[in-house]
């Protein structure tokens, strides 16, 4: 349990808006790089993706953003992890494609933030109990 001390903090605590915006002005998924940049996938189309840069104070208020080389194609709800080689991995997604259909995608790629490239990994099993497909009982 939080203590009353603790309580007083959390409620007095604010965010400040970002000085400049992301291109295209809507983002989710937001990721912490290892080299403390943050990427983030934009909330328009799914596929595109963006960088914020924070300034020579390392403030992410006053930072820079970047677009970033885009997926193969749009996805969402995917899984993944930044990998202490500072790369991304990434996996799935319940909706994918231009239309967002809804499916569970078994492809992933790998973003590397060096070359502002994304590599295709080999595909996840997609047998019974795999890849959002229930097991056989």
């Amino acid at each position: 349990m939080a203590s009353a001390q603790e309580g007083k903090a959390s409620a007095s605590a604010s965010w400040t808006p970002l000085t400049n915006l992301p291109p295209g002005g809507s983002v989710i998924n937001m990721w912490l790089l290892t080299d403390g940049t943050v990427i983030t996938q934009s909330g328009d189309d799914g596929q595109h993706w963006f960088k914020l840069t924070p300034d020579a104070h390392g403030s992410y208020v006053n930072g820079t953003w970047t677009t970033l080389a885009p997926m193969s194609f749009p996805r969402l709800y995917f899984t993944t992890n930044v990998l202490q080689d500072g790369r991304v991995w990434r996996l799935g997604g319940e909706y994918t494609g231009p239309y967002f259909d809804p499916n569970i995608a078994p492809s992933g790629a790998i973003y590397d933030p060096i070359k502002n490239t994304w590599s295709p990994i080999a595909p996840y099993p997609n047998e019974s109990g795999g890849c959002g497909r229930p097991a056989n009982n």
